[in-house]
């Protein structure tokens, strides 16, 4: 793992250093045209990407279209700048500043520089915006798709290995449709500008970033209703058995609708021990049958504290908990402790958003195995007679039918 994170490091800075010598050597200059349009597309740029269109995990901008627009009307050096600006600028206006913006706007970069190649090997030039050069332009747009998902490739596979590739398809999908949508928006932009000059393509993009925030608000609308549909039917579930092994498992199954995990544990409180009840997914034997005292380790802690807490990636300790991202949450029925709910996955950490939606599933899961564990402790008081503390009648009657059907 720590050779994988080694390797993933000098890859992330490999990129970076390489995208801004390319930046400093080809985009010094903004290319034919005016700065003022430099700077129009520049802005363009960072207003598709704050207009992301989301899609659960993943997301997809207009912001390729805007860098085809700056190729055709201002040439290759433009085209770097605005692909650079574009990723960097809007992670100051949303304030997540990192070392991810350096990598992004770097690999936007390269992704813009490779797919400059196969644009004038086909013909294109700058001021090529017309249906002539439809060939060039196209194939502008899959090459940077295809730059930009095969840098992002590479830094997936370091970090999480090739699994990681069949996970990121849906990523790949949806900013394939961005890809699409880019072109025509591209060609727009540089159309308008090349015929109607500077003023009317200022006002044609303000329209253009209008329906990408509607889109973005409806995605956000829709993606919010599906998670409250996701969430009634988690909790719904959760108390539809009166035995406790069923519902036990159901907890976890429905756990996992809400969110990513690779493996879980239900612990129950045992007077001063929280035991491990039911497992799924990734979890040791250590961790399937090791009590856990309360007060010592993160399961330990929540079951003190009733406060969930989330442990980072390689934050191991004592009872065999793993490497990756934890999480333990409470199960509370009013004030008073059912159980503790562990989770852990390797990549993501576990959101605040994922934290809350599990919480409100918690409190349902903890009244439902309340009810379950009252059930068994008074299905068990209704077969032992309350004077002798042995079987009664009707449970010897009941087992010996038992036995004579299972002898038949």
């Amino acid at each position: 793992m720590e050779r994988g994170n080694r390797s993933l490091t000098l890859y992330r800075w490999f990129i970076i250093l390489l995208g801004a010598a390319f930046l400093a050597l080809i985009g010094s200059g903004q290319g034919r045209g005016s700065l003022a349009l430099f700077l129009f597309f520049c802005a363009l740029a960072v207003g598709t990407e704050l207009t992301r269109v989301p899609n659960g995990s993943v997301s997809f901008s207009l912001g390729s279209g805007v860098v085809l627009a700056a190729l055709l009307c201002q040439g290759v050096p433009a085209a770097l700048g605005v692909a650079a600006a574009g990723q960097l600028l809007a992670d100051v206006a949303e304030r997540r500043l990192s070392l991810d913006s350096a990598f992004n706007s770097a690999q936007a970069v390269l992704a813009a520089l490779a797919a400059a190649v196969p644009y004038h090997f086909l013909g294109g030039t700058p001021g090529g915006s017309s249906l002539a050069f439809l060939l060039p332009q196209a194939a502008f747009v899959v090459s940077y798709f295809l730059a930009n998902n095969v840098l992002v490739g590479v830094a997936l596979v370091l970090e999480r290995g090739t699994a990681a590739l069949a996970e990121n398809r849906l990523l790949v999908g949806w900013d394939f449709l961005g890809t699409l949508l880019s072109l025509p928006t591209g060609v727009f932009l540089a159309q308008v500008y090349q015929l109607l000059g500077f003023t009317p393509l200022v006002v044609a993009a303000i329209p253009l970033l209008t329906l990408s925030y509607i889109w973005q608000l409806y995605a956000r609308v829709r993606a919010a209703n599906e998670e409250i549909v996701a969430l009634y039917t988690a909790t719904s579930s959760v108390g539809t058995s009166i035995d406790l092994s069923t519902t036990l498992n159901e907890i976890l199954t429905q756990a996992r609708r809400l969110v990513r995990y690779d493996g879980g544990l239900v612990y129950l409180v045992d007077e001063e021990t929280l035991i491990p009840a039911a497992s799924e997914g990734a979890v040791t034997d250590l961790q399937r049958h090791c009590a856990v005292p309360l007060g010592q380790g993160l399961v330990g802690r929540v079951g003190v504290t009733h406060h969930a807490e989330l442990a980072p990636a390689g934050a191991a300790e004592k009872g065999g908990a793993g490497s990756g991202c934890r999480l333990a949450l409470p199960l509370l029925a009013g004030e008073r402790l059912v159980g503790v709910l562990a989770l852990e996955r390797e990549k993501p950490p576990f959101s605040p958003h994922e934290v809350q939606f599990l919480a409100i599933l918690g409190g349902q899961a903890a009244s439902a195995l309340e009810n379950a564990r009252l059930y068994s402790e008074v299905a068990a008081l209704a077969r032992l007679d309350p004077l002798t503390g042995v079987y009664n009648r009707r449970a010897l009657v009941e087992a010996l039918t038992g036995e004579l059907a299972r002898c038949r």
